[in-house]
């Protein structure tokens, strides 16, 4: 998976054109900090969740701060959801 990845980053950069890895498929293509401190339940949630928010926040009228990225938002939106359990 990594090797991939590697090349298609290296692709992208080289049409200019912007590469994400997101939403996440799978869990093993969650950040790796992630992994390493979340169980598997726990990042089946995270995973979930960030993919919902993902879709969701694509729309920039639904963004509270138009300023920050849907990346970002997805993450908060990701780690509120795996406080809560």
């Amino acid at each position: 998976m990594y090797c991939c990845n590697f090349i298609l980053k290296v692709f992208c950069s080289k049409i200019n054109v912007k590469y994400t890895n997101m939403p996440y498929d799978i869990n093993e293509a969650l950040p790796e900090s992630i992994q390493k401190h979340l169980p598997k339940h726990a990042q089946d949630i995270y995973r979930e969740a960030f993919n919902h928010a993902y879709k969701e926040y694509q729309d920039p009228d639904k963004k509270r701060d138009k300023d920050d990225s849907v990346e970002k938002i997805s993450h908060r939106v990701a780690w509120s959801a795996v406080k809560k359990v």
